[in-house]
């Protein structure tokens, strides 16, 4: 999966070929189609969901006692990585669900395994939200303005080689999640 992951978020999901991602892996064909019978896209598919799966642990972290917390915490080991990867001269580009959604778009499994990564992510941080005093829709949508926020000026900062614009979306992105809207109230 580290091979597949490295590689996809280098050249995304239509530059990598499944005998560049054996290579990387040092692994013979026959354990591809043994353990991924679906190919590339399944293959695809894992990656999103491990992906998916390492932001929920962090933002869902106990030891987070706010989704401020956790969104800084996250913010903070995505430029840890980001650092790294610009000492390597890497051009590893961070949101890599979204590229892959975008370039598995021939793939519905791809493009649904994405959008159920998101709802994940989304759900996550709704809950916590919630628990902070946002009301269910405002929580909701808020979530996914943090994970647009994120995202993007993660692809675009990784572009342009400045950490200062992740820097500031993901204050930005606290930012939202300190302001509790008022709950609507029914007539």
């Amino acid at each position: 999966m580290q091979a597949s992951l490295l590689l996809f978020r280098q050249r995304g999901y239509h530059g990598v070929g499944i005998s560049e991602i054996l290579a990387l892996a040092e692994a013979p064909r026959g354990c591809l189609y043994h353990h991924f019978p679906g190919g590339k896209d399944q293959i695809a598919v894992e990656v999103v969901e491990l992906v998916a799966a390492r932001v929920v642990d962090v933002l869902a972290d106990p030891l987070a006692t706010t989704t401020a917390m956790a969104l800084r915490e996250f913010g903070a080991r995505l430029r840890k990585w980001m650092q790294r990867t610009a000492r390597e001269q890497s051009d590893s580009a961070c949101a890599v669900i979204a590229s892959l959604a975008a370039e598995g778009e021939s793939s519905t499994a791809v493009a649904l395994a994405a959008k159920l990564a998101y709802e994940r992510i989304a759900a996550v941080l709704a809950s916590r939200l919630q628990g902070e005093g946002f009301p269910p829709p405002a929580a909701r949508e808020t979530a996914f303005l943090v994970i647009a926020l994120v995202e993007g000026a993660g692809l675009v900062s990784q572009t342009i080689k400045d950490p200062r614009l992740f820097t500031a979306a993901i204050e930005r992105a606290v930012a939202l999640c300190e302001v509790v809207p008022p709950r609507e109230v029914s007539s």
